[in-house]
């Protein structure tokens, strides 16, 4: 479409029929004129009588034409998960190295290798990138751009003259990048106020900072809100709620009755385990009760702490006692977790890659508090010793736990190209 000098996506649909409809939102008008539930208008936002990708422009621009460029050809969904999720794991290591290094506690060299192992395992990366599409392009790259805000911003924090410049610079870039991605993630901005208010407070360049930081997010910010404009009429809106799919989205709207079932969802919502390979697969479950919701989108899932390495969070209070910045900024990501859960439960409903929404974040801090347990631990001692045995069973049990979602998924992707996997332990 941006190659034709167009923002509406070409479709050999003809979108004019959904101009009979009282409500073209509304699943059951379309299937009944079309005799389509699943055409190639699905999931894609319809509105004045045109079709646009509601999902987010960034990997456009970042991923998609730097490739097209370079080749001629655009990347396939399975290339474009690869390349996301190989960025998104660097950077989600390197921001835990950078934590670790803030707090100044020495690790255990076999419990960081295997915490950065785990790490991309229990944000759900790998099986994210085993079911290729555009919905988990779009996930992906909101966690490689949020991930990488803050580990720029954290860099800025410690750096000075130009590294803290071109460092504080990329943070603005990429937090755009999240807004131009996968926009509730921008909810995580909250951690951030502790490190805003440090760097306002002890800054000796503080007109540099404050520029180096807002010029490239306003500048990239404007141009969202003129790309949002130009599709549908207002800088603020992303065209959701004109998505045709399973229901009138519009219609969705934040309840305070989807407060307790959005806990048990994206939280200990249990996984099925069973002796059929891969032996734990996620499973839709129903909730007590959802209130007055008109519909809720219910699909497989499994809730984030069934995955070991989210544990550690429980340990905050413990490892950051002596360190109240540190334990006010994990408390904030906690109750950012919360918020983005909620929110996504109210907008979204249940799904696994909804929960990817949060698993970084839980698996982050989980693993850091773990870590930085054992590494408090006296060595040689016998609390040592069961630190870092249970320490490590949690990390290797992460790793276990996402294995099997790259085999059950919503696209099945390795069943239906790599079959030989499943025949060796079926036959």
């Amino acid at each position: 479409a941006f190659q034709k000098g167009q923002l509406n996506i070409d479709t050999d649909f003809d979108l004019t029929v959904f101009e009979t409809l009282e409500n073209p939102y509304d699943p059951n008008q379309r299937l009944a004129l079309t005799g389509e539930k699943h055409g190639v208008f699905w999931d894609r936002a319809y509105f004045d009588g045109k079709l646009f990708s509601y999902f987010g422009v960034a990997p456009i621009f970042l991923i998609y034409f730097p490739f097209y460029f370079l080749t001629g050809h655009i990347p396939s969904d399975a290339l474009a998960c690869a390349v996301i999720t190989a960025l998104a794991s660097v950077v989600l290591i390197l921001l835990l190295l950078e934590l670790i290094n803030r707090l100044n506690t020495k690790v255990p060299f076999l419990l960081l290798i295997l915490g950065m192992i785990s790490l991309p395992c229990g944000a759900l990366l790998w099986s994210s990138l085993t079911c290729a599409n555009f919905y988990h392009i779009a996930v992906l790259f909101g966690i490689l751009s949020i991930t990488s805000f803050f580990l720029f911003l954290l860099k800025g924090e410690r750096s000075f003259g130009k590294r803290r410049f071109v460092f504080l610079a990329l943070s603005g870039v990429f937090l755009a990048s999240t807004v131009a991605s996968r926009p509730n993630l921008v909810i995580y901005l909250i951690v951030a106020l502790p490190i805003f208010v440090s760097m306002l407070k002890d800054s000796k360049t503080l007109f540099s900072d404050i520029s180096s930081f807002l010029v490239p997010t306003i500048l990239l910010g404007a141009l969202i809100m003129v790309y949002n404009h130009l599709r549908f009429g207002s800088p603020f809106d992303f065209g959701a709620a004109y998505q045709l799919t399973v229901f009138d989205v519009s219609k969705y709207s934040f309840s305070f009755s989807l407060i307790i079932p959005a806990i048990y969802h994206y939280f200990v919502h249990a996984p099925s385990v069973n002796r059929l390979f891969p032996y734990i697969h996620p499973v839709g479950r129903i909730f007590n009760s959802y209130g007055k919701t008109p519909f809720i989108y219910l699909d497989k899932t499994v809730g984030a702490f069934f995955f070991p390495a989210a544990w550690g969070v429980f340990l905050t209070p413990f490892v950051f006692a002596n360190n109240k910045k540190a334990r006010n900024t994990a408390y904030l990501s906690l109750v950012s977790v919360v918020i983005v859960a909620i929110i996504d439960m109210c907008f979204g409903g249940v799904h696994l890659r909804y929960v990817a929404d949060i698993m970084f974040v839980l698996t982050l801090l989980g693993i850091l508090t773990l870590l930085l347990f054992v590494g408090n631990q006296k060595r040689g001692s016998a609390k040592f010793a069961i630190a870092f045995s249970v320490v490590t069973a949690l990390l290797i049990a992460t790793v276990f736990v996402e294995i099997p979602l790259c085999f059950d998924n919503e696209r099945d992707m390795i069943l239906h190209y790599h079959p030989e996997f499943f025949k060796i332990f079926f036959y």
